[in-house]
């Protein structure tokens, strides 16, 4: 299964038409889309689909929430839009994207740069997985040349995890032989 992964490439499995807004949608229209389309956020882009931003759900309520407390509330996309955000390109491979999605290393192979174990007691390999979850956003635009070409979500790897594996009648998983695109 690891060789099937290590093949594929971002484009394979991304959204190439996601819903998206620009600088100039209210917050209550970027509601209204995230809502439509049961996503957490979306890619802000001018007319000739240049990333200028990212919008999530958590952004949005923060703003709606903050009503109580100011009386600017920010009303327009552009000024509650992240700009400082992370990209992956349409040849990434899915595998590294995957390991940076889920797994923060620094957590699970707590070593300095020499090597030398800085945790505090001792910690089996899987006690430090379960406590490695990666705090790293779960959907990515997908950028070529300054343009927005989709955006991967960890839902479509996901996907791709269930088409490969598919449980047998004896409760256990085992890979099948299909296409993961």
């Amino acid at each position: 299964m690891k060789t099937k992964i290590d093949k594929l490439i971002v484009s394979e499995l991304m959204d190439t038409n996601p819903g998206t807004l620009n600088v100039d949608n209210t917050i209550y229209q970027a509601l209204d889309l995230l809502a439509a389309q049961s996503i957490r956020s979306a890619p802000v882009v001018d007319q000739n689909n240049q990333l200028l931003g990212f919008v999530s759900e958590q952004d949005l309520l923060r703003s709606l929430w903050s009503e109580e407390f100011s009386a600017n509330l920010p009303t327009t996309i552009k000024e509650v839009m992240q700009t400082k955000m992370l990209t992956v390109a349409p040849t990434e491979k899915v595998a590294q994207l995957l390991e940076f999605m889920v797994v923060d290393k620094k957590k699970l192979f707590p070593v300095t740069d020499s090597g030398m174990y800085i945790s505090g007691g001792y910690q089996s390999y899987e006690e430090r997985l379960r406590e490695a979850s990666a705090a790293v956003p779960s959907v990515y635009p997908v950028v070529e040349n300054g343009r927005l070409c989709g955006v991967i979500r960890r839902e479509s790897l996901m996907k791709m995890f269930a088409k490969l594996y598919h449980p047998k009648h004896d409760g256990n998983a085992h890979p099948v032989e299909q296409s993961v695109a």
